[in-house]
């Protein structure tokens, strides 16, 4: 698949995620994000990077609040199809 299309995707997938609990969002956007990352290897440092910045913000150190980590990611994933 298309790296920019794989990006594409993940966008669509976390716009389109709606759980009520943080843990059930986490969960989820975790493995689109394993899924994201699995697809785009090899990868350059910068993407690397990014991924592992959502990663920290969204299951590692998380303020707990879905619509902050939506707005977050989505954001990122924009700055990372700019990359691929």
């Amino acid at each position: 698949m298309d790296k920019e299309i794989l990006v594409d995707s993940f966008y669509k997938q976390i716009q389109n995620l709606h759980e009520v609990e943080y843990g059930d969002f986490k969960r989820k956007l975790s493995l689109y994000l394993l899924r994201l990352e699995q697809g785009l290897t090899p990868t350059s440092p910068e993407v690397q990077t990014l991924i592992n910045e959502m990663r920290e913000f969204v299951i590692y150190s998380p303020d707990g609040n879905i619509e902050n980590a939506r707005a977050e990611v989505l954001d990122t994933s924009e700055k990372i199809r700019d990359l691929v």
